[in-house]
Parts: structure tokens; sequence; C-alpha cells
């Protein structure tokens, strides 16, 4: 009987551990620099709050206020993750509450392992036209090179 409560006890732990791991946020600094509303480059943390494996927010935190506001938090927002061979690769596409953008972020980036032993997700962020779901349906299959109508104005460096 206590061999049975040992291996029920492991099997909770490793299955809540699981669960943590698949709550688990996204967060680390960014830095967007549009150069058209903005005269300065904004640049602070990002973090993308997960449940399960759906995105459900991204709230950004900027280091300076930006039309008064330090805080933002998108409106809609997906995120996919693609793994084949070599390539590595989660893609956030979101849209801010507040800002009269009709247009999207999208953070393309690949998982990456610095000299320390450090992972993160580096990559960059564009500005991109389109709808929701054709920017889903391009980044489907992992990006290896992004479309000419796709403005890059920034970057990111997110850890989970």
């Amino acid at each position: 009987m206590k061999k049975i409560g040992i291996i029920m006890g492991s099997v909770f732990f490793f299955v809540f551990f699981l669960g943590i791991q698949a709550f688990a946020n996204f967060t680390g600094s960014f830095h967007i620099d549009p150069k058209v509303m903005h005269k300065k480059a904004i640049h602070g943390q990002m973090t993308l709050l997960m449940e399960e494996a759906v995105l459900t927010s991204v709230h950004l935190e900027s280091d300076e206020p930006v039309f008064g506001k330090t805080a933002f938090d998108s409106k809609e927002q997906a995120i996919r993750f693609y793994q084949s061979g070599a390539l590595n690769q989660m893609t956030c596409v979101f849209q801010l509450n507040g800002p009269k953008h009709k247009w999207y972020f999208v953070v393309v980036s690949d998982f990456q392992t610095d000299d320390t032993g450090t992972s993160s997700y580096k990559g960059s962020i564009y500005k991109v036209t389109a709808s929701i779901e054709d920017i889903l349906k391009f980044v489907e299959n992992g990006v290896d090179a992004v479309p000419a109508d796709w403005k890059k104005v920034g970057n990111t460096d997110l850890a989970q």
C-alpha cells in the first residue's frame, strides 16, 4: 500500500509539474522604434500571458510613458509554435487595446541558448497590415523569410 502511495504521489507531482509548464508565461525585454507617431523608441518588458497552450493577453510595460501611459494590453492575440529539424520558433500576433492601430504586431522569434545555458525566444517585431487569419496561415509552417510588406519595427527576447 505504501508503494502505491509513493507511485501515486510521484504521478501527481509529475502531472502537477507538467501543468505548471503548460501555464507558464513568457516575459522579457522589447524594443520598438516605429519612427512614425512616436518620436522616441519604446522599450520595456513584454509578457505573454498563457492559459494552457492559449495566449490570453500580451502585456507591455514601457520604461517611459507613451501618450501618458506606461502599460498596454492586447485586445486580440494569438500564438503559434513551430518545430521542425533545427527550427524551433514562436510567433505571436497581437493588436493593442487603446491605440487605433489598423494593423498587428507580429513577433517572430527563434529558440536560442546562450553561452551561460539560458534559453529564450529572440526575434523581431513587425508591423503587419494583413488580417490575423492571414498572418496565422502564413506562419503555420514556420517563417524563414518575412514578406516584403512586413515592416520591422523592433525586437524582443522572451523567456519562459
